[in-house]
């Protein structure tokens, strides 16, 4: 019974377990309570998915936007998109930039344009005409890739035909 246990070959108690230099082993749990903080204020949702509008008139009509303006890798959202005409729109068009289609999938698009136009790296969504008065909501549900991060400036350009009506520039920043 006198036995004493003995610590695996190359580990010298002194140094590895008995270290007198604290200020590591505190940086050890600075670390590991920042990332513990980090998931924490991730599942109370401080990171995204709280949406936000955006309004900008021009002439003859105006242009609401609503989607989140912080995101996190793999979550769903929504994009809303309301286009209200002052006057008759012949050719309503939502044109988005790139950065609604980088790392972000398009899962659907709805009410479903009548035309799709490439637009320097983003898409032109073209409706039907839409009279005086009258309201067009287009929705976009989206989900961002998991390995997408980053700060992007997600802007939206309302268009009669090739005429530019209105336009919204909004920043998005994806979290990890």
């Amino acid at each position: 019974m006198g036995d004493t246990v003995r610590p695996p070959d190359c580990i010298e108690l002194g140094a590895h377990r008995d270290d007198p230099r604290r200020i590591e082993r505190g940086f050890r749990w600075l670390v590991v309570t920042a990332l513990t903080a980090f998931v924490v204020l991730g599942l109370a949702n401080v990171f995204g998915q709280t949406p936000s509008e955006t309004r900008a008139t021009g002439s003859g009509a105006t242009l609401a936007v609503s989607a989140p303006d912080d995101l996190r890798g793999g979550l769903f959202f929504q994009g809303r998109f309301e286009v209200v005409g002052e006057r008759d729109l012949v050719q309503p068009t939502l044109v988005l930039s790139p950065d609604w289609f980088d790392g972000i999938h398009v899962n659907t698009i709805e009410p479903e344009p009548t035309g799709t136009t490439p637009e320097n790296g983003g898409v032109g969504l073209e409706y039907d005409r839409l009279p005086a008065g009258e309201v067009l909501t287009v929705y976009l549900e989206l989900q961002v890739n998991p390995t997408t991060l980053g700060r992007r400036a997600q802007w939206v350009e309302l268009r009669d035909g090739d005429r530019p009506l209105a336009r919204i520039e909004r920043p998005v920043t994806i979290f990890p």
